[in-house]
């Protein structure tokens, strides 16, 4: 086990490029699923609620890989190739990124919050805020948990060996 280990730490691409594409495939998936379902044949229903969930699923995966590969990068050496979008992430200004963080936390607070005056609405009952409710969660977990990820290699760099 520990040489599979070794051998993953030193290939990065192996954690980005995978958890890239489960990213952008999460993406494809959520976003229609905002206007679905869509009825594609006869009795068969595409983008709906289960699309959403299962997108949720794939992009939170595809957000922990990313967050492993550039935990990695972080520790590579200098002249290891960084792919440019890896490269950005780690340039990026720790300012920026806590607003950014903060803003997930605050769309996921003020989504959750019109939820519950919702469902408080028709007294606590059966809530058919699902749609809603899902791409709450998708919008705002999957994309922050990409960004805890750069968070954690930001606080690597600075962390004292």
């Amino acid at each position: 086990m520990r040489h599979l280990l070794t051998i993953l730490a030193g290939v990065p691409n192996a954690f980005w490029y995978p958890g890239l594409t489960l990213f952008v495939i999460s993406l494809l998936l959520a976003v229609p699923s905002l206007w679905g379902p869509f009825q594609i044949g006869n009795g068969i229903r595409f983008f709906g609620p289960h699309t959403q969930a299962l997108s949720i699923l794939i992009g939170f995966y595809g957000a922990v890989f990313l967050s492993l590969a550039l935990s990695l990068y972080g520790r590579a050496s200098a002249g290891k190739r960084t792919p440019r979008f890896a490269a950005f992430l780690a340039r990026l200004r720790e300012d920026i990124l806590f607003w950014v963080l903060m803003a997930f936390f605050g769309a996921f607070l003020s989504g959750g919050a019109y939820t519950l005056w919702q469902w408080s609405k028709i007294h606590y009952s059966d809530l058919a805020f699902i749609k809603f409710t899902l791409g709450l969660i998708y919008f705002t977990l999957v994309p922050a948990a990409v960004v805890f990820g750069v968070f954690q290699l930001h606080l690597q760099k600075r962390a004292v060996t």
